[in-house]
């Protein structure tokens, strides 16, 4: 994948996680503001986006499959995330309302683009 699709797809991957997994509590607790700066979770992340999409989104979808979604996938990935992140949590981490991620994607998404 080139650069400038790595940043196409990072935007979208950060509308997302945006709209849509901070507005989970745990998620929020979970994913430090830097996220976008740990390829790791970026892999990680993406898997979940693509999970949930194929849960609630795919035509031929099932209950089941937002069922594993929500019991499984959802809670794996963030705990894992937990774990892989928890010195950025203790230093990044801001506490109270939803939080804006624009500034450091942004700067990510520049950078790919740079490059």
């Amino acid at each position: 994948m080139r650069h400038g699709e790595k940043a196409d797809r990072l935007a979208e991957l950060a509308d997302w996680v945006r709209d849509v997994l901070l507005a989970w509590p745990t998620a929020q607790r979970t994913i430090p503001r830097c996220w976008s700066r740990h390829w790791e979770v970026i892999e990680e992340l993406s898997m979940l986006y693509c999970a949930r999409s194929t849960a609630y989104l795919w035509e031929e979808r099932t209950d089941h499959f937002a069922c594993e979604y929500r019991d499984r996938w959802l809670p794996g990935a963030l705990e894992r995330l937990d774990v892989r992140l928890w010195p950025c949590a203790e230093s990044h981490q801001p506490n109270g309302t939803r939080r804006d991620n624009a500034e450091p994607v942004d700067r990510s998404i520049a950078e790919l683009r740079r490059l």
